[in-house]
């Protein structure tokens, strides 16, 4: 028996950070190895032996960090998407207050061009959870949290001033985002930096009684 803080138990801990270090790499090799293929094909017509391959790796390496591809699916969503977009609304806010709005729309639309594909994923998913009450559940927890950081953001922006619910704006600019990605993988151009800045300034405006 060790003395309390002596080789043993730094050994033990030693080896569990060892595991988990050796877990997140393996999840994120998985994640990379998803969304490149996710990418390329799209989510149906990829398979988890592919993606268990590209990543050098064994179809029970994707079981035991997931719980199929669909959970895999959203991990990759949270890297491409999700994870891009909290950092460029962040660098957003430190626009001044009369060109925020203005930001926010080309850094929304430069966003969506550059995120095509994940946008095209998160498609795919919805669609397919239409009829797969599990993958819609998971996707509408995603989505409450998103509204749930958005409407932080909002909080900063507007402070005690709006006369609306944070989270009626949060969801209202989140179904903007939505439209305008949706009109981008289309090939449609309707929603112009021009045409999102005043309707940011309309909304805002609207919420505030300014």
């Amino acid at each position: 028996m060790s003395a309390a803080g002596g080789p043993e138990p730094l050994a033990t801990a030693a080896k569990a950070g060892a595991r988990e270090q050796k877990k997140h790499t393996t999840r994120n090799s998985l994640v990379q190895a998803a969304a490149t293929l996710f990418a390329q094909r799209g989510f149906s017509a990829s398979s988890v032996d592919e993606i268990a391959a590209i990543a050098g790796l064994t179809k029970g390496a994707v079981y035991s960090n997931f719980e199929g591809k669909a959970d895999l699916a959203l991990a990759v969503l949270e890297d491409r998407l999700d994870r891009p977009l909290r950092k460029i609304a962040t660098t957003g806010q430190e626009a001044e207050p009369s060109q925020r709005n203005r930001a926010a729309s080309e850094m929304l639309l430069s966003h969506v061009q550059a995120q095509a594909p994940w946008f095209a994923l998160e498609l795919e998913l919805t669609a397919i959870a239409a009829r797969d009450p599990v993958l819609a559940a998971k996707l509408r927890a995603r989505d409450e949290a998103i509204c749930a950081w958005v409407a932080s953001i909002l909080s900063e922006v507007v402070g005690s001033s709006s006369k609306v619910p944070l989270d009626w704006l949060a969801k209202a600019f989140i179904a903007v985002g939505n439209g305008v990605a949706l009109d981008r993988l289309k090939g449609s151009h309707w929603a112009s930096r021009e045409l999102l800045t005043a309707m940011f300034d309309a909304v805002l405006s609207w919420a505030t009684g300014a």
